[in-house]
């Protein structure tokens, strides 16, 4: 109540330039982060075609997520290497490159200019 006695309304709408970003899947490099030169993305920065290379580690499967963890290109399960992929006509912005091996996850940033 106020001075007057009045109820004090509360409800008033509450504006925010805030986003709330809920993960519902998460990565790992668990055992791994150590091993990330293993990862070669060849051109980086790249406009065109880029060649993954992972050593002697055999990719179980490629996945390039963009900013935001939308999947903008996979390869199929047991890629066969060299590896490579055109991003030709993807917008400029950096993007994660995961490659599932048997031993766990090489992860690299692709740039995009």
């Amino acid at each position: 109540m106020d001075a007057r006695g009045n109820p004090l309304d509360y409800s008033v709408p509450v504006l925010s330039d805030s986003i709330v970003l809920i993960a519902d899947k998460a990565t790992g490099t668990s055992g791994l982060a150590h091993d990330n030169d293993q990862l070669r993305l060849l051109p980086n920065p790249v406009r065109g075609q880029v060649t993954v290379e992972t050593g002697d580690r055999k990719i179980r499967e490629l996945i390039v997520s963009d900013a935001v963890g939308s999947i903008k290109w996979r390869s199929g399960q047991k890629a066969a290497l060299p590896l490579s992929f055109s991003t030709a006509n993807w917008p400029s912005g950096l993007y994660i490159v995961q490659a599932r091996t048997d031993e766990g996850v090489l992860e690299k940033k692709l740039t995009v200019p």
